[in-house]
């Protein structure tokens, strides 16, 4: 099994090595026939590393119950700001992606995969591009895909309009991607950490004892904020908040935490918090991505938070009421509770309701953002 406490301390592979190292796993990936691979998944608890942990063999049923042709897109958007965890597995990992990219298409007879790359990370797009025509037909067809770089493009449905040459915006739901996606075709989304982590979970028997009964396997965090330098290390679930921390750098008690942009924060309470998707849903807090902001002192923290609020109300794509209100009422109310550490009812009742009536889940992270520092550094908190 896989682990490192910081994937950029490897040695950055070769093209040649890349080639190499995906030939190999594709030769082990064929060992295994698509039944056996679909029914190790279909009857797994094995979720997604994207931010809403599904299972993901509740998402490859749907999709199989439609006929080809299919569709695959992997989402190496990246959008959110200081999370670099798609950049180091296409710098580093590169070898895995590919490897995942054939195990999903050779297993469900994919048509066609798309690999959406943030057009920001010009050196992995140029690289993934050559492995792709070195490769060839030793692969599936594979597209590369230089995204908006727009936060919202890495939302899936405005992910699939941006493929299409749309602008990246979200649509209602449902139809899901998994019936009615790309070309109005069965689409399969995964996140790009999901694709690499999955020939492990087929081939490496370690891979699944790893973890937690409810969280299988190995997790890449990214750790930034008031540490050295943005920190990805891969870790299996259930490790310590403090190992983590550790391992980036990070030497003192932190003061609060955030895990990713769409995450409540938590004003920290132990650094022996488990990190497993059920551990922090018991802690009132969810993983997210893997990315985890740490702060040191209030000011530190709410800098962040000013940035936080000013870059998604720059990102909204404005179509939902909730969003294109909430992100200008919310920045303004928070600087005024900056300065009193007190929110009017009419504010916090509004935050509330933007979980509701948005075609995506950008409105519900401007809220956790607001909600999270009301509730955990109000006067009454």
């Amino acid at each position: 099994m896989i682990v490192f406490e910081n994937i950029a301390n490897q040695k950055l592979p070769s093209e040649d090595e890349i080639v190499d190292d995906i030939l190999t796993s594709v030769a082990t990936i064929k060992m295994y026939n698509r039944e056996t691979i679909k029914e190790k998944i279909l009857t797994s608890k094995l979720v997604g590393r994207g931010g809403s942990s599904t299972l993901i063999g509740t998402k490859w049923n749907h999709f199989l119950q439609f006929e080809s042709p299919k569709y695959l897109v992997v989402n190496a958007h990246e959008g959110e700001p200081f999370c670099e965890k798609d950049r180091a597995l296409l710098r580093y990992e590169t070898a895995r992606v590919f490897a995942g990219i054939y195990l999903i298409a050779h297993t469900l007879e994919i048509s066609e995969v798309f690999l959406a790359i943030n057009q920001k990370y010009k050196k992995e797009i140029e690289v993934a591009s050559k492995i792709t025509k070195k490769l060839g037909k030793k692969l599936p067809k594979i597209t590369i895909h230089e995204t908006s770089e727009r936060y919202i493009a890495g939302e899936e449905t405005a992910l699939i309009n941006d493929i299409e040459g749309n602008p990246p915006r979200p649509y209602q739901r449902p139809p899901y991607p998994t019936e009615k996606g790309i070309f109005n075709r069965p689409t399969l989304v995964h996140n790009l950490e999901t694709v690499a982590m999955l020939p492990a979970f087929i081939t490496d028997k370690d891979f699944t004892k790893a973890g937690t009964e409810q969280s299988i396997g190995t997790k890449l965090f990214c750790v930034s904020g008031d540490v050295p330098s943005v920190f990805v290390g891969e870790f299996p679930f259930g490790i310590s908040l403090k190992k983590v921390l550790s391992s980036a750098g990070f030497s003192e008690t932190p003061y609060a935490v955030m895990f990713g942009i769409d995450a409540p924060l938590n004003k920290i309470q132990s650094e022996n918090l488990m990190l497993s998707i059920e551990n922090l849903r018991a802690a009132n807090a969810h993983l997210g991505t893997g990315n985890i902001r740490v702060f040191n002192s209030e000011e530190s923290l709410f800098k962040h938070l000013f940035f936080l609020l000013d870059f998604l109300e720059k990102e909204t794509c404005a179509q939902c009421c909730p969003c294109r209100l909430g992100s200008k009422i919310l920045p303004i109310a928070f600087r005024k509770f900056y300065e009193t550490k007190t929110i009017e009812d009419e504010v916090l009742f509004y935050a509330k309701q933007m979980y509701k009536a948005t075609k995506c889940s950008f409105a519900a992270a401007m809220a956790n953002c607001f909600l999270g520092v009301v509730a955990n550094f109000g006067r009454n908190s």
